[in-house]
Order: structure tokens, then sequence, then C-alpha cells
């Protein structure tokens, strides 16, 4: 017996055998508020982050009731009191983008699966107003069957906008479409297929895009999350498959990104059967940035279940300076509100780094406004593409255009919330509409609160 024990101790060491597995940490935390209660099923939930003043932000989520049942969007303030309801029937999953050009202006764009309809819908907000309205094209986005899950994809290269969605439909079960969103020739906004992929076998649900590092990960209900390349250019192959794990009874639903301005941070994914969050690294592992082990579990106090997840390391209210992840509860059709330091504890990062505000704001807004530099652009004179680079001092919305000699906007190459530090956007010498410039002088702008900076570029064709 001792001979066989000094075996299997020299294997462990040796890595001929392997230890048990240690059990992951389980981080308990309690709401601080919620939102008022949907009329029938509460699903998914987004957040909308307002450009300059964080208690103006908007909790987006859906009611999956039929339109008679007053199902459709709902819309919260920041405090969970309901702002907005637009009647819908059978809407499913919700995401929001900025930055999308419709016509000679950028919008933040909110997107809608629809169930009953097999179709997409898209709606604009409003900052001023902080209301939705509808600006899908005339003839509808038509997608696949009893479409499902829903994620929006922003590619970072030219700040193209995608509606990736999955089916509820045995017809269309093993397929996800990926659909780029643009503007018609009436100022609304439509979708074109570019590609179908998937490599699952059951219902896909919760899906979520990584817009910096270019990934969409997608779960699949019992058996686990697929992961691949978001830009539909690269191809439909997969590059992992994880959170398999079987020894527990769990359903994968919700996913939501935790995303830290280095690169890392957290894919949460909601696991309504043993009422928990299970948390995986973003980055993936040191030397295997496909693989993404479990590295704990998140519990509400209430122990009620929930499908619906998302969550954002910007601040949103004095009530959540450091980032606040919202939770689906299922049994009281709301969505619940944690702060993220709070559910972080002692184990899982706190993002450095908050939303600012105006000059004008309350005092936490504007502990520490955002300052940025613009650097030349390489080359310049420049054709057919030039470099911008930027270095971003704190967390901020940035408007970075590029105007003519008149003053006139040219192409906006980004209008999003940012995060602090070195960014890098290419101008390909093109205007909104994708049409070729003009050989002359351009000039860049960057806005950051209220911080200006302009530098002179010079495009020869």
């Amino acid at each position: 017996m001792q001979n066989a024990r000094r075996v299997l101790l020299a294997a462990i060491l040796l890595g001929w055998a392997k230890a048990p597995a240690q059990t992951p940490d389980t981080l308990r935390v309690a709401p601080r508020l919620s939102t008022t209660p949907v009329t029938i099923d509460a699903d998914d939930p987004a957040l909308w982050l307002h450009p300059s003043l964080p208690e103006s932000s908007l909790v987006i989520a859906t009611d999956k009731g039929g339109m008679q049942q007053s199902g459709g969007l709902f819309v919260w303030n920041m405090d969970g009191s309901l702002r907005q309801q637009i009647l819908l029937s059978r809407p499913n999953n919700v995401d929001v983008r900025s930055g999308f050009v419709l016509g000679s202006t950028t919008i933040d764009i909110a997107a809608v699966s629809i169930r009953d309809q097999d179709q997409i819908r898209i709606f604009k907000i409003d900052p001023a107003t902080r209301l939705l309205s509808d600006v899908t094209t005339a003839q509808g986005i038509s997608v696949l069957d009893a479409p499902y899950g829903l994620t929006l994809y922003r590619r970072s290269s030219d700040g193209a906008i995608f509606a990736l969605v999955s089916s509820k439909s045995s017809k269309f079960l093993t397929e996800i479409w990926q659909l780029r969103l643009s503007a018609d020739d009436a100022g609304k906004v439509k979708g074109v297929k570019v590609r179908v992929f998937g490599q699952h076998e059951g219902i896909v649900e919760g899906m979520v895009a990584d817009d910096e590092l270019g990934y969409v990960y997608c779960a699949e209900g019992e058996k686990g999350i697929h992961k691949y390349y978001a830009d539909p250019r690269l191809g439909i192959r997969r590059l992992a498959f994880f959170a398999t794990d079987t020894a527990s009874r769990w359903d994968r639903k919700g996913l939501a990104l935790y995303k830290c301005s280095d690169s890392t941070g957290y894919l949460l994914a909601a696991n309504p059967d043993d009422r928990s969050i299970k948390v995986y690294p973003r980055e993936g592992e040191s030397g295997n940035k496909h693989r993404h082990p479990l590295l704990a579990i998140i519990e509400n106090t209430l122990r009620n279940q929930g499908v619906g997840i998302e969550v954002t390391r910007f601040a949103t209210s004095k009530k959540f300076p450091r980032g606040v992840l919202l939770w689906h509860d299922e049994k009281f059709r709301k969505f619940r509100f944690y702060a993220w330091e709070e559910v972080a504890q002692n184990l899982l990062t706190v993002c450095p780094g908050v939303i600012t505000g105006v000059a004008s704001g309350p005092a936490w807004q504007t502990a520490a406004l955002p300052s940025l530099t613009l650097f030349p652009n390489s080359p310049n004179p420049f054709n057919p593409q030039t470099a911008i680079r930027y270095v971003l001092t704190r967390d901020g919305f940035v408007q970075l255009r590029i105007h003519d000699i008149l003053g006139r906007t040219i192409r906006t190459l980004r209008q999003e919330m940012t995060a602090a530090g070195e960014h890098v956007v290419f101008w390909d010498g093109a205007g909104e509409q994708q049409q070729p410039a003009p050989s002359g002088i351009y000039f860049c702008r960057a806005e950051v609160g209220n911080f200006v900076q302009i530098r002179k570029l010079t495009l020869l064709r």
C-alpha cells in the first residue's frame, strides 16, 4: 500500500496524473435596488450608457409576452423607475451599440429579436429625451424562423455594426445568422445577411460579442459555450468550446462581458438551474487565449433564478460608481442591480476608472475628468489609409470625426464610451457612405467631455 501511495505521489509531481480540481470560490451578493416588474415574462437586459451623465443611463429589456399581454421593450431609469414601454409581440433578446452611421449623423441603437414576426427591429436611442423610436427599414429585417438569441458586434477596424441571431426553430436550430446593419435610402436601418455559421446541436440563446478582442460567444443550453471570430471575414471556424462540465446540472443562458481597458476581465454565464452565474477569464489563459477555465461562481442572497444578465465596469450612478451587474429575477419578473465591487469582493478584479461627467455635473462625476492626447496621423500625406493614434487618460465618451476645410463632417470614426489607454483608428479616405473623398486638406477632431484637440491630415489621390 505504501509503495502504491509513493507511485501515485510521484506521478502527480511529475505530471503523470492530475490532482483533483479545486472547487471555485462562491461569491454571495445582495442587490441594491431593482426595476419595476414587467407584465408577463422578463428576459434579457441591456445597458445604454449616457455619453456624459452617468445617472441618465438606461436599462433596456424585454417582456416576452404577446402584444395583447403588454409584451415588448421596457426602458428603466437607473433608479429602477419605468421610463418607456414599447408594445411588441413576443420579443426575446436585446442589445445596444453606439456610433451607428445613419445618413450624415451617428446614433445609438437598440436591436431586439421578434419571434412572432421572424424579424429583428432597430430602435434609435435619443440621448436628449432618453426615449426609443423605431428606425427599422419599411420592409423589415427578416431573419431565420423563431429568432431567439441576439447580440450586436461593432468591428473596431471600420466601425461596421452587425447583428448575430440564433433560432429556436428546428428548421434553423443549428444556424447562427450574421447581418450587417446599414442605412437605407429612406434614412432607416436595413440588414443584409453576410454569414451563416454554427457548430452547435441544441438551442443557443445567450450570445455576446467582444468588440475589442473580436470574438463572439454563443451559449448552447445544456452543452457548453462556443467561441468564434466575430468578424465575418475571418470564416466560420470554431475557436473554442468550453464550460462543458457535466458534473452538475446546469443550463447555460445569458452571457455578459466585464471588460477592463487592458483587454482583461470576465465572461459571465447565467445558470438559472442552480441560481448562479459562472465566471470565466475574458482573455483566456496565459499561453492559450482560447482556453477559459471556471474561475468563480456568483450567487445572490435572494436565491432567485434568472436567465438574463448584463454588466459594465463604468459608473452608472452615484449608487454604482464602480460598475453594476444586472441580473434577471424570474420569480418577480424584474431586474436586480448589484454593485460590481460587492460582487468582486476580494477575488475578482474591479477595473480602475469611472465614467466622468461634464463640468456642471455632481462632484462624484467631475472629480477626475478625462483628457486626450491626439498624435499626428501616420503616414501623412497618405493614400489609401492612415492611422490615427490617441491616448485617453481616463474612461470617457470619445468622438473622433474627420472634417473638410469648410468644417463639414466627412466621417465619424468613433463615437462611443472608450476605456482609458492607447487606441488606434484607421481612416481609409472615404466618407460616411464609403464614397472616396477627394485629394485635399482634412482635419481630425477628437473630443472627450469639454476637451478638444485637432490635427491636420493631407489626402493625396
